[in-house]
């Protein structure tokens, strides 16, 4: 089977999640390796500053065909490593004949199954923690989401990130301080490009879940399932 990776604007990203799924399989061989059609689209609109400021017709319509074009290629399954394309799945899944894994979902339901109905520190911009809240209704668990300055630090982690620059780690591990002082038992990266600073945030002592790294192993399960 192939997997589909739809990367929206970021190929770091992309190349992340490939990188996260050929650590997650169990190869002795190349051969044993899965097979994965990469596309990321430059044309999907930036969303640090939200969708509600970009056409939304425009922005829907460009991640559609995107996932068209994975399917065109052959793929069994898509897989969208970025949290904020997440409020246009139920569309996307509509328009495609392949299941589109829902990485959010995936990382709700891990935190759940780990760590139960607790406290999680989500460190990403403010428009991302509506998406983990609204997901999965009634999850139990209780978000928190960072300050205002905490935001503007973590999205500027993010564009140097996008810009081929290196993540300031300081500046996130202090974000995730500030939300363990604020009662937060376990940390979610709300952002994929903040996958790369996993290890850093995991130094902190708290439970750390990527949801990068969820999607990956989700999908060599499904994989070596189907």
């Amino acid at each position: 089977m192939k997997i589909g990776v739809l990367g929206s604007t970021s190929p770091l990203v992309s190349i992340h999640l490939q990188r996260l799924i050929a650590e997650s399989t169990p190869a002795r061989k190349d051969q044993d390796h899965l097979e994965v059609v990469s596309y990321t689209n430059p044309k999907v609109a930036d969303y640090e500053n939200g969708v509600e400021k970009v056409e939304d017709r425009e922005y829907h319509e460009t991640l559609v065909t995107s996932a068209q074009l994975l399917v065109r290629a052959g793929v069994s399954m898509i897989a969208i490593p970025c949290n904020k394309a997440h409020t246009r799945i139920s569309d996307i899944q509509g328009r495609v004949p392949v299941p589109v894994t829902n990485m959010v979902e995936l990382t709700v339901r891990r935190v759940l199954e780990d760590h139960g109905k607790t406290t999680v520190g989500l460190i990403a911009p403010a428009p991302t923690s509506k998406i983990y809240e609204e997901t999965v209704p009634g999850s139990g668990i209780h978000w928190i989401a960072p300050t205002v300055a905490g935001q503007e630090s973590v999205i500027k982690v993010i564009n140097a990130i996008k810009a081929g620059g290196e993540a300031d780690t300081a500046a996130i591990t202090k974000v995730a301080k500030e939300l363990i002082e604020k009662g937060a038992k376990v940390l979610v990266l709300g952002c994929a490009k903040l996958s790369v600073v996993a290890d850093e945030v995991e130094k902190l002592g708290k439970p750390v879940v990527d949801p990068m790294r969820v999607l990956a192993e989700h999908l060599v399960d499904q994989a070596r399932v189907i």
